[in-house]
């Protein structure tokens, strides 16, 4: 049984057409993205409004969640019509006033090849309570390890895309810097200049 102890206040998901409980088991072990990240992610945030939770670029969102499956030659199994409305569905059913969604795009089970021909593509979405990233150091600042490992680059790989595969690189760049003692890490590209962190856009305000 799946608990929801990191993810507070989530109750239900939405996979395949239908909602089900948190800790309802649908994953095949065998699924293709598990063993090579297959997967094409969005991270979206709601924040809570007096007319009720308002869902930052929705729209936009869910036009990259189509770029990053295309790379994958992914076939979306669902309009982006019907995205949008599953994707309200899951914050209405949850009760959420602001959230963190999350839509997944994945090869499911099928074969094991690198190649998915046989792996049908799947869809699901959660979403819960989730404050800032880093919690209170987004405010007070955080203390960011200049990584050795250099983002993938946009020569090797579409980085307009978020690709579950392409956030290996961030997990072990995020276990590294924390184990050394640091809030983040921060990657540099292969020009030596600042790319971003491993879950996080960087950006500065000049003469603001």
């Amino acid at each position: 049984m799946f608990n929801n102890t990191h993810f507070p206040r989530a109750k239900k998901f939405w996979y395949m057409g239908k909602l089900y409980k948190w800790n309802h088991p649908n994953i095949h072990v065998m699924s293709h993205a598990l063993h090579y990240g297959t997967s094409a992610f969005e991270g979206i945030r709601a924040y809570k409004t007096s007319k009720g939770p308002a869902v930052f670029r929705l729209p936009e969102h869910v036009d990259r969640f189509f770029h990053s499956a295309s790379i994958l030659s992914m076939e979306v199994p669902y309009s982006k019509e019907e995205i949008i409305e599953a994707i309200k569905s899951v914050i209405k059913k949850n009760k959420l006033e602001s959230a963190y969604i999350r839509p997944l795009l994945f090869y499911s089970f099928g074969n094991l090849g690198l190649v998915p021909k046989f792996s049908p593509v799947e869809l699901t979405i959660g979403a819960w309570e989730w404050g800032a990233y880093l919690g209170e150091k987004t405010e007070k600042g955080a203390r960011v390890y200049i990584t050795p490992w250099k983002r993938v680059h946009h020569s090797q790989l579409k980085m307009t895309a978020k690709l579950g595969g392409v956030y290996v690189q961030s997990t072990i760049c995020g276990i590294e810097a924390r184990s050394l003692g640091y809030d983040e890490a921060v990657f540099l590209n292969l020009e030596g200049n600042i790319a971003e962190g491993p879950g996080e856009n960087i950006f500065m305000i000049k003469e603001g």
